[in-house]
């Protein structure tokens, strides 16, 4: 380590000495970012948050105070102590002013009746024109290594930071205490854009998006906007396009569309597809050259499978010459009465109750997309330009990606009701983590250390999932939480497993079941996430990954498990 810190001081002294004050402050903060990393159960031995199995992980009593009142201790696993006086001696060896300070608040540790105070530090550095700016690394450590923004260098911190203590009758009061020891700092800030700028002239790597250099925060907020997902109207994400693609619907129309099966043999075909044909299966919308023959096919292939699916999906009977009435009103371009057939089959005062789910709902949606696939027939027949054909035809394509939602598994999708689907969450869960991790091949993101990778799963998971019934759960459901800053936290239970065989770190997640799914019995599905080999398994049942695993933060897992063991022995 003490080679990888001289380094770092020779590029500012020797290779980098035509930079500004700042620009080294800046440099050190970025590089030693990049080699060290937090010491995980460090802080998960503090904070009493290894249960089962505790004893082969935490360290001991004599272990914790050794790191909290060692000095120079120039390490890769960091504490926020050593973190500061690595960073401290970068600066200090380059000739920059610094010194550290700790916070006066401290977590307190006891073992074997001894308490151990551990208090919190930060570096105080000078930059240009005297400045003085704070930074505590090991909070960035996370940010630095997947190239975010930084939101502990240069930032400000209020000396005065009001407290709830007790007055000598008892009373809760509010006073204003000190934020760290040493009295008060005339503190600079850095704002993001000069810090960019910054971090663009010392080399600190930048994302490309769009043609721009952009932190991984830019990603992050895609990423986002792209899993976002209309509770009421069932439209929008990225998550949306994955399971209306895993759909056999999905698969016959790329066969129409491409050209590869004829409306007969499509509807024809017994055979079922593979769930591999079914990944593979895609619609080339910029290759489907439309004929009137092929949308009026088109047509009749999405008003009998929605009719199909429909009727089976709430118990209608069927049969050949229900169909042929259908038939006969598509080709009369009888729309009207195709809704009123429809509707005569549906109790109205009950498919209302589920809201987008509405079987009527759906059909207007069908119906809106024959409409348009005649708007497109129509400047077909009429010789409309290029543009103007392009432009109806993306109407039609945008209104048959509504239709394709008839056809999704309900289970995949949330539910009319007060609140989200468990089985949704998890499809969500596993969906995403597919495509965003890149599962089952090595990534770098896999060579992270703990810490590190737990922050950035976390926060991946805050951005998939930005739902607002995630916000509104009944607190009877096992593990409930109530927390409106993080609603994910409201239905979606995190937590650290450690194989006990191997050691290697896992991350394991469970979407809690909403009060109707759990009146109903249905199961809880734990997702276990390998952070090192970046594989994805839900095939063990909670009991077995309490014997298996080493938790961290287990209690909730702990009341879960004992409960559905209780009633497996009830049966």
């Amino acid at each position: 380590m003490q080679g990888e810190l001289e380094r770092i001081i020779e590029t500012i002294k020797y290779k980098r000495y035509d930079w500004n004050q700042t620009e080294k402050l800046r440099y050190a903060y970025l590089e030693l970012g990049k080699l060290v990393y937090k010491d995980a159960f460090f802080f998960y031995t503090i904070q009493n948050n290894l249960l089962n199995g505790k004893e082969e992980l935490q360290y001991s009593g004599d272990t914790i105070e050794q790191l909290v009142n060692t000095s120079g201790n120039f390490v890769y696993k960091t504490i926020c102590k050593n973190a500061a006086e690595m960073l401290q001696y970068i600066y200090k060896r380059c000739g920059i002013e610094c010194e550290i300070r700790k916070t006066t608040k401290a977590d307190i540790f006891e073992t074997n009746g001894k308490k151990i105070v551990i208090n919190h530090y930060f570096v105080v550095a000078t930059g240009d024109e005297g400045k003085k700016y704070l930074m505590t690394l090991n909070p960035d450590l996370p940010n630095i290594k997947i190239g975010k923004q930084t939101s502990h260098f240069g930032n400000s911190v209020p000396y005065l930071q009001k407290e709830i203590v007790k007055d000598e009758n008892g009373n809760d009061v509010v006073v204003e205490m000190p934020a760290y020891e040493g009295g008060e700092i005339d503190v600079s800030c850095l704002p993001p854009d000069i810090l960019k700028e910054i971090d663009k002239r010392i080399g600190y790597k930048l994302t490309i998006y769009n043609g721009e250099e952009v932190y991984t925060d830019t990603l992050l907020d895609a990423l986002e906007e792209n899993y976002k997902y209309d509770n009421k109207t069932l439209t929008g994400g990225e998550y949306l396009d994955i399971v209306k693609g895993e759909t056999e619907f999905y698969y016959d129309m790329c066969n129409l569309l491409n050209g590869d099966k004829t409306l007969d043999e499509i509807l024809s075909s017994e055979e079922e597809p593979t769930q591999e044909q079914i990944e593979n299966a895609c619609i080339e919308y910029d290759r489907v050259t439309l004929t009137e023959d092929l949308l009026q096919d088109l047509k009749l292939f999405v008003i009998l499978e929605v009719v199909t699916n429909l009727y089976n999906k709430f118990g209608v009977e069927l049969n050949e010459n229900e169909l042929d009435k259908y038939k006969d009103l598509l080709e009369n371009k009888d729309y009207n009465s195709i809704m009123k057939e429809f509707s005569t089959h549906f109790d109205g005062n009950e498919v209302t109750k589920l809201g987008p789910y509405n079987p009527m709902m759906q059909m207007k949606k069908t119906i809106r997309m024959i409409n348009n696939t005649d708007e497109v027939i129509d400047k077909i027949n009429n010789n409309a330009s290029k543009e103007e054909i392009g432009d109806s035809s993306k109407k039609l394509f945008d209104s048959l990606s509504d239709v394709e939602l008839v056809f999704v598994n309900d289970e995949y999708l949330p539910n009319a009701g007060f609140s989200l689907n468990s089985s949704y969450i998890t499809h969500k869960l596993i969906k995403s983590f597919e495509r965003v991790f890149d599962i089952g091949h090595h990534t770098d993101f896999n060579d992270l250390e703990l810490a590190e990778q737990i922050a950035v799963v976390k926060e991946i998971i805050n951005r998939v999932f930005t739902d607002s019934k995630l916000r509104y759960q009944d607190p009877s459901v096992i593990g409930f939480k109530k927390d409106e800053d993080n609603p994910v936290a409201n239905r979606i239970y995190q937590t650290v497993l450690i194989d006990k065989k191997t050691s290697s770190p896992y991350y394991m997640m469970i979407a809690k079941n909403a009060a109707n799914e759990r009146e109903r019995g249905d199961g809880l599905v734990p997702i276990i996430y390998d952070l090192k080999n970046n594989t994805l398994s839900t095939d063990k049942s909670l009991s077995e990954i309490y014997d298996s695993y080493f938790i961290i933060k287990d209690n909730d897992l702990k009341m879960m498990v004992e409960q559905i063991e209780s009633e497996e022995k009830k049966k």
